[in-house]
């Protein structure tokens, strides 16, 4: 990524997906990059995943990288 300004941030909210909205939106973000992680059964059903939240509620677009 030669000549692009990246930065990590890790965000505490109640709501992930509002919370993240918020501070791309105070801090004039363009891109939002997320690493989803495959659930095993029991995380499936009983947490609710973020990334479906996060993909409706930014206001810039959303890339997600496949994590090893």
């Amino acid at each position: 990524f030669g000549g692009i300004n990246a930065s990590y941030h890790a965000i505490k909210d109640d709501d992930v997906a509002e919370g993240l909205k918020h501070y791309v939106e105070q801090n004039n973000i363009d891109l939002v990059l997320v690493l989803p992680h495959k659930h095993n059964l029991y995380e499936r059903l009983f947490f609710k995943g973020h990334t479906k939240g996060i993909l409706h509620a930014m206001p810039v677009p959303v890339m997600s990288l496949k994590s090893e």
